[in-house]
């Protein structure tokens, strides 16, 4: 649904709001599902359906100094429970992220190298936004426009390889979440598929993430809506699970923190251009998620459900 650099103002969202204050590292491998390769493994595609004729193979195809800028807003809702005592649903102000992108090399495998630099990372104020939550998240994330990296995806959307420059971030906790988003993208990759497809095709992507100190496993379902020879459009729907596991969280070494379930659901549509990184997308998820935290022998049970509505544009460099 998404390559590397969507996937990266993605991750960045997720990061920074689902799972607030951890600021966790990872714990022990866990054993993945049946039929899931392990979290960092090479993701798995499985055609169940070739669909109808003509068929080709799907596969991007940009020339070396293609640049092009890429917007993602992300809405979301947030409701929390500790213990006895429950949180609202609380929506968020919008979140932005901008990014210029460029194709700073080719391989004669297809193989891309893209630089990336983010020039907006905002939230921005919704009729139900309150000033002061306003102020307080973007403090949090001030550091981080300017920030930059890059990333090599093949020509089937594999992800190879991502590099952020974290150099000019200040902020501890920001920082050390930036990093999760680095593990997170590194491992994050929905490919097409090798042999050749066409209208009505189906294919099951299955991978593992890790990032943050938490492992999820998620199957992405597609199916191709519609394709010509410069573009196709997909509707994927996803399902993301996490075994229950322990988390470490060095800055609360007094704290044992486990995750006893996750489980969230989304469905959406994007439209990929051959000749360009960014897709025209719509995804919406929801996730909930339950946790453990112990503090001196008292343990409190964590709920937290969460909606999130996030849309792609593909733009022009300013």
């Amino acid at each position: 649904m998404r390559r590397a650099a969507t996937s990266s103002a993605l991750a960045l969202c997720l990061v920074l709001v689902a799972i607030p204050g951890l600021g966790a590292q990872n714990g022990p491998q866990v054993q993945p599902p049946a039929g899931f390769p392990a979290a960092g493994a090479p993701p798995t595609v499985t055609v169940t359906s070739p669909g109808a004729q003509p068929r080709k193979a799907l596969r991007f195809v940009i020339a070396n100094g293609h640049r092009e800028h890429l917007t993602m807003d992300t809405a979301m809702s947030m409701a929390f429970s500790i213990g006895e005592n429950s949180i609202p649903e609380v929506k968020l102000p919008l979140l932005r992220v901008g990014a210029d992108l460029e194709v700073t090399a080719v391989s004669d495998t297809g193989d891309m190298t893209i630089s990336m630099t983010f020039t907006d990372v905002n939230w921005i104020a919704t009729p139900d936004t309150a000033p002061p939550l306003l102020e307080r998240l973007n403090s949090m994330i001030g550091e981080l426009k300017g920030l930059s990296g890059t990333t090599v995806v093949s020509n089937r959307a594999v992800t190879r390889d991502v590099k952020l420059d974290f150099s000019k971030i200040s902020n501890p906790q920001l920082s050390q979440a930036m990093a999760g988003v680095q593990q997170m993208v590194q491992n994050l990759s929905l490919p097409l598929p090798e042999e050749p497809v066409g209208v009505g095709a189906t294919w099951d992507v299955r991978l593992g993430l890790k990032a943050n100190g938490v492992q999820t496993f998620t199957k992405y379902s597609v199916e191709i809506a519609r394709l010509d020879d410069t573009s196709c459009t997909l509707k994927v729907s996803l399902e993301q699970t996490a075994p229950p596991q322990s988390m470490s969280t060095p800055d609360t070494s007094a704290a044992t923190v486990s995750v006893d379930s996750f489980n969230s659901t989304g469905a959406g549509t994007t439209k990929i251009q051959f000749d360009s990184l960014s897709p025209t997308s719509e995804v919406n998820l929801t996730s909930k998620m339950t946790m453990s935290i112990e503090t001196g022998g008292n343990a409190q049970e964590m709920n937290m459900a969460m909606k999130m509505k996030a849309t792609v544009t593909p733009g022009v460099p300013k």
